[in-house]
């Protein structure tokens, strides 16, 4: 029982020392807090791709030296670097509004009853009307009936 929470807790932690970028792009700027050695690279020089969300990426200190080289400053003996995407949950009026927006009629009366909370990366969430389901031809209600 104890080894189970401390693996727990150990895995959180590690998670936790995970730099979080913004976007799908991981840049030197993004690195600054770990690695201040890079403070000489311009912050927008690119390092890699950044990992899916829900997924780490570590850039080891192999791979920060050959970048730091390519681009003409000299290091040693630099640290890995784990890397997440930055995730943020969202709500029910933040799911309307981008349902709302797609389907393209001010007065619509949308009601969300439920959706996943899997989180998301950073953006504005967005849905296009062609990828909004359908109601069936017979279907009792269509997208333009109001109810009865």
């Amino acid at each position: 029982m104890k080894l189970t929470l401390q693996l727990i807790l150990l895995a959180g932690a590690a998670r936790a020392a995970c730099v979080e970028v913004p976007s799908d792009k991981i840049t030197v700027g993004d690195l600054l807090d770990r690695v201040p050695q890079l403070l000489a690279l311009p912050r927008e020089v690119p390092v890699g791709f950044a990992p899916l969300p829900g997924t780490e990426r570590v850039i080891s200190g192999r791979e920060l030296v050959l970048i730091a080289g390519r681009n003409g400053l000299i290091l040693q003996d630099l640290p890995d670097v784990c890397v997440v995407r930055a995730l943020h949950s969202i709500g029910p009026g933040e799911m309307q509004a981008a349902l709302a927006g797609a389907l393209g009629i001010p007065d619509a009366e949308i009601e969300v009853l439920e959706f996943s909370s899997q989180p998301l990366p950073p953006g504005r969430l967005e849905f296009q009307r062609a990828s909004l389901n359908q109601p069936p031809p017979n279907a009792r209600y269509s997208c333009t009936t109001a109810r009865n």
